[in-house]
């Protein structure tokens, strides 16, 4: 009966610490992984680094400037990191090519503020990383293909027409899959 009681007071009072949850996803193309021999194996591989990388400084330093007036969030720039990184998490959807991103915040427009920029933040940061990348690559390519002959330069031709499809098709790689929801 006390204990009746005391969950009866406790519910009336409310909680002043609630944390309103925030939840999106990004869904990444199957072709990421469908031309390696071992697709699941890759998947996973692929699946834990990109989680690292939605949780990368890159991602979070793009945006923590714009909380600096927003209440409850720290002042200085190290613990609004420091608070972001504590309220976001990121976890796999099964064996899916899905990662869900949920924030917990004591505000439920903050939740869903660094909710949404974690998203799109990360998917600016790849697209532009998968660029780089490829540009680098082809670069490379074109160095070895002025030397090259024969099968080799070949080869090469090959090479360099997959990694201009890989620049072209970057923006078909990933996307958002489910906004930020509303706490």
């Amino acid at each position: 009966m006390h204990l009746l009681i005391v969950l009866a007071v406790l519910a009336q009072q409310g909680n002043p610490k609630a944390r309103f949850v925030s939840k999106g996803s990004v869904v990444f193309d199957e072709s990421i992984i469908s031309l390696e021999p071992q697709p699941s194996q890759v998947a996973d591989v692929v699946m834990q680094t990109e989680a690292g990388v939605l949780m990368s400084d890159n991602v979070l330093f793009s945006f923590e400037r714009e909380l600096d007036t927003v209440g409850g969030m720290p002042k200085e720039p190290n613990r609004r990191y420091a608070v972001i990184r504590q309220a976001a998490t990121v976890k796999r959807r099964g064996q899916s090519l899905i990662l869900d991103v949920e924030v917990a915040f004591d505000d439920a427009q903050v939740a869903k503020f660094i909710c949404g920029k974690l998203l799109s933040g990360f998917v600016e940061e790849r697209v532009e990383r998968r660029a780089v990348i490829s540009e680098r690559r082809i670069r490379l390519i074109d160095d070895e293909l002025k030397k090259a002959k024969g099968p080799r330069a070949e080869q090469l031709k090959d090479e360099r027409a997959r990694e201009e499809r890989k620049l072209r098709d970057r923006f078909n790689e990933l996307r958002i899959l489910e906004a930020c929801s509303e706490p």
